[in-house]
């Protein structure tokens, strides 16, 4: 089994708020309390790996993925894939594309952004169950 561990947390409380946290609670079919994204039925969590961050040499929270993971790999994974995240469960739903709000947000031409991340910006997931997510925390491939 491939495993990793969280290395970042964020939660986005409204439009454009980052904020960065210790710890997120999530239930189960809603998401992280507190964040903008609680109670969609998709989108609720964003994960990027740190070494996506690093090859284009940006930190965590920069692409505003709740969630940051020391997990290669993590962008090759298909929908439907299970990871354990600490104390929860997350289903991949598939890649989150770049747009041109994200570039503008990071200062950078909105073309050549989303030319350069494109299925590199991280994969969007669903919460399966309540519980919460802590920096540290390991993350394992479930199926």
């Amino acid at each position: 089994m491939e495993a990793g561990k969280v290395v970042a947390l964020h939660r986005k409380p409204g439009p454009g708020a980052l904020e960065p946290v210790s710890e997120l609670q999530a239930l189960g079919g809603r998401g992280f309390v507190g964040d903008r994204c609680f109670g969609q039925a998709r989108r609720q969590a964003l994960l990027v790996a740190v070494d996506q961050l690093t090859h284009f040499g940006y930190e965590p929270g920069d692409l505003r993925e709740q969630i940051t993971v020391d997990f290669p790999g993590l962008q090759d994974l298909p929908a439907g894939t299970r990871l354990a995240v600490g104390a929860i469960e997350l289903e991949i739903e598939g890649d989150c594309a770049p747009c041109h709000g994200m570039a503008k947000r990071l200062g950078e031409d909105p073309e050549a952004f989303v030319a350069k991340v494109a299925r590199k910006r991280g994969m969007l997931a669903r919460v399966l169950n309540d519980g919460v997510l802590r920096v540290g925390d390991e993350v394992r491939r479930l199926a």
